[in-house]
């Protein structure tokens, strides 16, 4: 379950507890911060939260500020310099500032917001949202924390963002299909979960094929290789992992899938394991093979010299993750310039 969709959940279930419910948004960074523009934290009007915007810097202060716009209405903006330890008396060393967007979700507006995400989650489509603000955001010059006017608009797809204010793309889960569901495959179902993947568990064994053993998936699909067409959706840019233990059934979910336009294909075992699914077995050609390989990854996985279950899953999702992310394997301390690229802050901002 991503994030967004965990947030939702919760928001749902403080809903049918009668609390009221305010939400704040990273709009703009300037520098170093714990999290990127679009994340949120959810405050109901008891005082508990769900989700993390500051990583505890200035969590506890954005808390107070939204139990008093629950009872207000009105929406008000916040600018946090991180390396203010005059203000906060921490030494919290990222040297960044943050814009805050806080607002009550019981608002016309806020019930939108919570409408329209819960549709494009469901409907797995793209969504792009727009805030234009009333206040200019500005790092360079002294700012007023205080109420905000603000419009915010939905579009399918891309949008152009709107020059001064947030703009914020949520995209559909990314999807894993596993076929197997040996004991191999619970730690990755559960790190895949966490990680936000839309996790679908393929396997011929009904007792195996439980949700007390893969309870962070989201669909378990019992069936055989005959049963594929009809009981699988295969969808464009799929994430695929072949891990039953056996090559024949390997090749055959391999088989189905290669038309289908995945965009990853994942198998466990060394590498003459899928020269024979490919050419033994399937009796693929040269041409097909070539257009096959950029996506299959065979053996699976990042070489952190993984041993037990968890430490392959762990070895597997940090591969996917590259993938999915579009990212060059390297450490960070290597890496000239910030951690996060310019392109993945989404929004225009006047520094």
């Amino acid at each position: 379950m991503n994030e967004l969709r965990g947030l939702l959940k919760q928001l749902d279930e403080w809903k049918e507890q009668g609390e009221r419910v305010a939400m704040a948004t990273v709009v703009a960074i300037n520098g170093s911060a714990y999290r990127r523009p679009g994340a949120r934290l959810l405050i109901a009007e008891n005082g508990q939260s769900a989700g993390m915007i500051g990583g505890g810097c200035f969590d506890q202060d954005v808390i107070e500020v939204a139990l008093q716009v629950i009872q207000t209405g009105k929406p008000r903006l916040h600018l946090y310099h991180l390396s203010d330890t005059s203000v906060w008396g921490l030494g919290l060393g990222c040297n960044g500032s943050v814009f805050i967007l806080i607002e009550s979700l019981e608002t016309a507006e806020g019930r939108e917001w919570r409408n329209e995400v819960t549709q494009a989650l469901t409907t797995k489509r793209a969504l792009t949202i727009s805030h234009a603000f009333s206040k200019e955001l500005t790092f360079s010059r002294p700012f007023i924390n205080e109420e905000v006017a603000f419009a915010r608009s939905y579009h399918a797809g891309e949008a152009k963002p709107t020059p001064g204010g947030f703009c914020e793309k949520i995209n559909p889960d990314a999807r894993l299909v596993i076929f197997g569901a040996g004991q191999d495959a619970v730690p990755v179902v559960d790190l895949a979960g966490q990680c936000g993947f839309e996790v679908v568990v393929v396997d011929h064994r009904e007792s195996a094929l439980t949700k007390e053993r893969f309870p962070k998936a989201a669909e378990l699909i019992l069936a055989r290789s005959e049963d594929y067409r009809q009981k699988i959706v295969a969808e464009k840019n799929d994430y695929v992992l072949f891990m039953t233990h056996r090559i024949d059934h390997d090749a055959l979910a391999f088989d189905f899938y290669r038309s289908c336009a995945p965009g990853y294909l994942g198998f466990l075992g060394p590498k003459r394991r899928m020269e024979q699914i490919a050419g033994e077995i399937l009796g693929l050609d040269k041409t097909e093979m070539e257009r096959l390989s950029p996506y299959i990854h065979a053996p699976v996985g990042l070489d952190l010299g993984a041993e037990t279950p968890e430490q392959v899953a762990l070895s597997i999702l940090s591969e996917i993750m590259i993938r999915k992310n579009n990212r060059q394997l390297q450490f960070l301390k290597d890496k000239a310039g910030p951690i996060h690229a310019a392109e993945q802050l989404s929004l225009q901002t006047t520094k």
